[in-house]
């Protein structure tokens, strides 16, 4: 086993902690939400890092609400989560694959994935009166997060550049397999 003053240095160089002026180790807010062993929304400056996930019967919010969860936890169990939420409040249509029926669902799951874990992974987590929210209506799929649009990001060059808004949460998910970082998003 490394000498633990070797893995302390390697968990700071991998940002999942900090040392703090009385040379404490104390986790960065990437490394709480990525890997506390409690539900990071129990402390009250995280109660809002959660998904809020609505879905409507109709096309608009005045339909009436069918399902709803924030889901909570962890940053990878909030994409497992929030994939769920939508999958299960989205239509399956049947297809024929050679000689048997099989049901798809109305948005390629990947997709869906890339979608939830895009949000979660670049949220401001500055922003803390609102939630990442994902609304499912008849028509469509919406995903929001709090916080604007990141340096050098503007309407004009949103389809092609690229920005890590949370490089550790970022890094610490690819490794997880939670999303590529090619800029493919």
């Amino acid at each position: 086993s490394p000498p633990p003053e070797l893995s302390e240095q390697l968990l700071v160089n991998l940002g999942i902690v900090t040392r703090t002026d009385d040379r404490r180790f104390t986790p960065t807010v990437g490394g709480y939400l990525i890997f506390s062993k409690e539900d990071p929304i129990e402390h009250r400056e995280f109660f809002r890092y959660c998904v809020r996930c609505i879905r409507y019967s109709g096309n608009d919010p005045s339909s009436p609400i069918v399902d709803k969860a924030d889901v909570t936890g962890t940053l990878d169990k909030q994409i497992e989560e929030a994939k769920k939420f939508i999958l299960r409040n989205i239509a399956l249509k049947a297809s024929i694959s050679g000689t048997k029926r099989v049901e798809v669902y109305a948005y390629p799951e990947g997709a869906i994935r890339e979608i939830v874990a895009n949000a979660i992974i670049h949220r401001d987590y500055q922003t803390t009166e609102t939630y990442t929210q994902i609304v499912v209506f008849a028509d469509r799929i919406e995903v929001s997060n709090p916080g604007t649009l990141p340096p050098g990001i503007n309407i004009d060059n949103l389809k092609t550049a690229q920005y890590s808004r949370n490089e550790i949460i970022a890094q610490i998910l690819r490794d997880m397999d939670y999303m590529e970082e090619y800029g493919r998003g």
